[in-house]
């Protein structure tokens, strides 16, 4: 993501809350920025890959590459 991500522009990471803490350090690394993961209620049903239709939270975090480098 670092490589092809132009400056200035964001993406979002889809995964589950127990990883959002492994995001920033990684992100870090690679010089881009974490803002902050996100979490809601889906209370629409959904299609899964599970045999039920349920409810279910969705996670994401959001990220980007800053404009000008960061010092870490």
């Amino acid at each position: 993501m670092a490589r092809v991500l132009l400056p200035g522009h964001a993406f979002f990471i889809w995964g589950r809350s127990a990883n959002l803490g492994n995001y920033p350090p990684v992100l870090a690394a690679h010089k881009l920025q974490f803002s902050e993961g996100i979490m809601w209620d889906q209370e629409d049903p959904v299609i899964a890959r599970k045999d039920r239709v349920g409810n279910r939270v969705e996670r994401m975090g959001f990220a980007w590459k800053p404009r000008k480098v960061l010092h870490t």
